[in-house]
Parts: structure tokens; sequence; C-alpha cells
């Protein structure tokens, strides 16, 4: 049960966001037991950000949230991975961009905790 967030000041095209969607449903499966099937993505572009006092050059944020404990290794290569994807999705600098990896032991779905 992941879940993606990405928040960008960029806007982007349909078109990209739907390449940015099948990207990150190849990438989910770099942490065991994830799949893209119940994968959960959702975007936000065109946010008013600032980083670092600047509002003018881009920025973005991304958040993956999961469900129970990874191996370090595994969140190591989907962090490195998903942040060169979006530098180069985005056209952003790699130093503009933020992913944090938070693991929740409770999670909800189809109507229960898991």
């Amino acid at each position: 049960m992941p879940y993606i967030q990405i928040v960008t000041t960029r806007q982007v095209p349909e078109d990209e966001k739907e390449r940015i969607r099948r990207r990150l449903g190849q990438l989910i499966y770099l942490i065991p037991g994830k799949s893209e099937s119940v994968l959960m993505i959702g975007m936000m572009d065109g946010v008013s950000m600032c980083f670092g006092g600047d509002g003018v050059e881009g920025c973005a944020m991304v958040q993956v949230h999961l469900h129970g404990q990874c191996p370090m290794e595994a969140k190591a290569a989907l962090t490195e991975t998903i942040l060169a994807f979006m530098a180069e999705a985005l056209q952003l600098s790699p130093d503009r961009m933020f992913l944090t990896l938070s693991e929740y032991p409770n999670w909800g779905f189809q109507g229960a905790l898991i």
C-alpha cells in the first residue's frame, strides 16, 4: 500500500504526468513486497513554493509513504532512483528537490486496518 505524493512548482503537462505515473509504478518494485497494483500517486503541480528563500527557481518535494518496514538498501535504491528520474522529468536540479520516506505500521485498506 504505497502512496507517493509529488508537489512541485513546475507545471506538468498531462502526457508527462502519465509518464511519471508509469515510471513510478515500475520503480515501486524496488521495495520488496510492493507493487503497482496498490500504488496510489498524487501530483500537485504549479504550486507556489520557495526553497532556500528563492521562489523563482523551481523545486519539488516527493513523499513516499509505505505500509510496514523495508530494508535500508531498498529505501536507498528507491530514493536515488526516484530523485534522478524526477530531476529529469521535472527539469530540476537535484539540489532543488527533497524526498522523504515514511513507514507506517498501521494502514487502512478495503474498510479495515491491515
